[in-house]
């Protein structure tokens, strides 16, 4: 978890304009509370940021596709 918020920064997501779209908290009911899903952005936090050198610097197995689940 370190290595990867040493390499990414997290961002709130934009919308179709450009404009970031705020964050409503939610958490889940019960007797484990953890936060629900949320839109947000993940960027590298250096120019060089090829899939090899994320891999290497994170330790972990990246994929260039992608696919985050977002509950509205």
């Amino acid at each position: 978890m370190t290595s990867f918020l040493a390499t990414f920064s997290v961002h709130k997501a934009l919308d179709k304009h450009g404009k970031e779209i705020p964050v409503i908290p939610k958490f889940s009911i019960g007797l484990a509370i953890y936060p629900e899903t949320f839109p947000c952005r993940i960027v590298p936090r250096f120019e060089d940021a090829s899939v090899d050198n994320l891999t290497r610097l994170t330790g972990l197995c990246l994929s260039i596709n992608i696919t985050c689940s977002v509950s509205h």
